[in-house]
């Protein structure tokens, strides 16, 4: 097992002469029972070998009350002790031993206590286990939490601290073994009280347990290292804002690092909070970089709000990114290289059943304005040019509209407006247009124009405004 790639951090207490410990103040739910305590410790010689146990973690046992882990000459010890003088110790002063563990390199200690008595492990493995002296129990003590310190013993802890738990139950060997190389996500079952210890400045270690309540801890003196304890940690995963956004899709975006164990990545979507639909998995590998990675949705429906997070799981256990949203458009882009500005106006022109543009309008060539008169033929899939330049480019035209003008069952194109002195009519010949026939080649300058049969003589007409007059022009055959 190596050091887990994103580093972390562990509590150091050094030997400065002033005494330096971690404070948790008191709270029902530390005396729990059934009981364990776990936690990594680096631990060489203590000032106090020889002489008195060095507390590694306690609840001092005011009036005979509590529980502590601890070292004496190197080796650990661990006791739990009712108000009632019962108690798990293995019958000695410093509590049940649980070995050597004061080399200087990093051990998993777990302390478990229920009806059947204690049990101390070391690295995953049982070390020791004793039966309750007198009537198995809780403690009830107020006095608060330490970490390298009691305030029964006058000894201060030397070395790291990494990962600490309480529990209220007896984890079993196979729990300790499963949890002990892992970081947990806070939210496991009877978990109560969990120091990460990875803050890496201030002067507080927080709890994530939130099951247990809120019991941070204080440091004095105490400061934050960092730690190469053997642990490897859950993907670290980011979600990303959505992108190419459309009425019915979009793509969902996230990035990960799989601190160097393989991961798998996914998202969670859907209309509520509850997300309630999971993408397709995607394996990332097992780099130590951040890489982004992204899922298309499709079928979505239009003017609707979504929501989504990214998820991410190691053989440690899953990771979340925050919760994003978007909201589909009800219109959205479907082409967007037409050129220019000024009318435009829905017809089939070429009779294949798709509705075709036509645009009249102006555009710039370079500080040049230029007149633009163009057909853009629909493809199914988006849009062509298929005419353009149907007179003088000189032509500014600002509105365009279509109708049949001499029953040939093709789609001619009015192009006009107050940028001109004309209007002009043009006939689609199937194969492009030109300048209508007749006295109608040109009309005044207008706002728009409309075409209607309004005598029922089975030829469309044209309604025109020119210069506030309004003109009808009748077409016959």
């Amino acid at each position: 097992m190596t050091a887990r790639a994103d580093a972390g951090y562990a509590l150091e207490f050094q030997n400065f002469g002033v005494v330096q410990f971690v404070q948790i103040s008191s709270d029902p739910a530390l005396n729990a029972y059934p009981f364990t305590l776990t936690a990594w410790v680096k631990a060489g010689p203590q000032p106090s070998d020889g002489l008195v146990a060095t507390p590694i973690i306690s609840k001092p046992f005011a009036e005979f009350d509590g529980w502590s882990l601890s070292i004496f000459n190197g080796d650990v010890r661990a006791m739990y002790r009712t108000a009632s003088g019962a108690n798990v110790s293995g019958g000695a002063q410093d509590g049940m031993n649980g070995g050597h563990i004061g080399d200087g390199q990093w051990h998993h200690v777990a302390f478990a206590v229920d009806a059947s008595g204690g049990k101390l492990y070391v690295d995953g493995v049982l070390r020791t286990n004793t039966s309750w002296s007198g009537t198995p129990g809780a403690t009830t003590s107020t006095s608060p939490v330490y970490f390298g310190r009691s305030l029964i013993l006058p000894a201060q802890y030397v070395g790291l601290l990494d990962e600490v738990t309480l529990w209220n139950a007896a984890l079993t060997q196979a729990e300790i073994q499963a949890n002990m190389n892992r970081t947990l996500t806070g939210l496991e079952s009877n978990l109560i009280a969990y120091y990460r210890c990875d803050e890496g400045t201030g002067f507080t270690v927080f709890d994530g347990a939130p099951s247990g309540g809120a019991n941070d801890g204080s440091l004095n003196g105490v400061v934050f290292v960092p730690s190469d304890a053997p642990l490897e940690s859950p993907p670290v995963v980011q979600t990303l804002a959505a992108s190419s956004i459309g009425g019915t899709s979009a793509t969902l975006n996230g990035s990960v690092n799989p601190v160097g164990t393989n991961a798998s990545v996914w998202f969670e979507w859907g209309t509520t909070t509850n997300y309630g639909n999971v993408t397709p998995i995607l394996l990332i590998g097992s780099g130590t970089n951040t890489v982004p990675f992204e899922q298309p949705l499709t079928g979505l429906a239009a003017g609707h709000t979504y929501h989504f997070r990214a998820a991410a799981s190691n053989n440690v256990g899953v990771a979340y990114g925050g919760g994003f949203s978007f909201i589909t458009p009800w219109f959205a882009k479907a082409h967007t290289n037409f050129t220019g500005g000024g009318g435009v106006a829905w017809g089939d022109f070429d009779n294949d059943g798709w509705l075709d543009i036509g645009f009249g309008g102006q555009a710039y060539a370079g500080t040049n304005r230029v007149g633009i008169s163009e057909a853009w033929r629909n493809t199914g899939d988006g849009f062509s040019l298929a005419y353009s330049n149907f007179i003088a480019s000189a032509d500014f035209y600002s509105f365009a509209t279509w109708g049949e003008g001499n029953n040939d069952e093709r789609l001619d194109l009015i192009l006009g407006g107050i940028f001109n002195d004309f209007t002009r009519v043009f006939r689609n010949t199937g194969d492009g247009f030109t300048n209508f026939f007749g006295e109608f080649g040109a009309l005044p300058s207008g706002p728009i124009s409309a075409w209607g049969d309004y005598n029922n003589d089975g030829w469309i007409d044209i309604l025109h405004p020119p210069s506030g007059l309004l003109r009808l022009c009748l077409v016959s055959e």
